[in-house]
This record gives C-alpha cells, structure tokens and sequence, in this order.
C-alpha cells in the first residue's frame, strides 16, 4: 500500500474502508488471518507474493475488502475507486506482481 502511483492512490483507502467499516468483512478477515509471527513478517518482506501462502492470503484478504467496499455502498466508496482497486487486482495481485514492477515511464496518473 505504500509508494503508489498516484492512479492507485485510491486502492488502499478501498480496501482499508472495506474491511474496517464493513463487520462482515472485518470479522472474516480476522479468522482468515493467522497469529502474529516474525517469521511471517519475514518471509512477507523477501518473498512478498512470491509466496504461495502469503499470495493466498492477500487474494482472499483483497475479495474480502472489495466485497466489504461493495456493501458500504456508492455513498461512502465511489463507483470509480471501487473500479480502480478492481483494475489493480487484475492488474498486479491476479499475476503474483506488485506496482514496484510497473515501468517507470508511465503517466502517474492514468491507471
């Protein structure tokens, strides 16, 4: 969620809302996640979605926040952040990447 693109600026505030604001996702999320463990925030900071268990998770995490946005509804996340966060699943989480693979010479603000 840290160093975006401004055109993703909208991604973690969708899915933060999502899950925080929305009890259903919040305590799914909660089961979903396991205990705190050093060794997963370890492996989280190599491996990032190069783990499989870890790439799971998000996936899940990331369904669970964007079905959460979905109910909060069109007056608390707009149609087009819900859209951009969609397009950054497809675009990044779908294929295991993060925007750190995205090249440099993109316009910061066209999605």
């Amino acid at each position: 969620m840290d160093a975006l693109r401004p055109a993703w600026l909208a991604v973690p505030l969708v899915l933060t809302a999502g899950v925080l604001y929305d009890n259903t996702s919040l305590n799914e999320a909660l089961r979903l996640l396991p205990p705190t463990d050093p060794e997963h925030l370890v492996t989280a900071g190599r491996a990032g979605l190069g783990d499989p268990a870890l790439r799971r998770c998000a996936e899940e995490l990331f369904a669970l926040a964007l079905d959460g946005a979905e109910r909060l509804g069109e007056r608390r996340i707009g149609g087009r952040a819900l859209e951009t966060a969609r397009a950054f699943r497809e675009r990044f989480l779908a294929l295991g990447e993060d925007p750190g693979s995205e090249r440099d010479d993109l316009d910061p603000f066209e999605i």
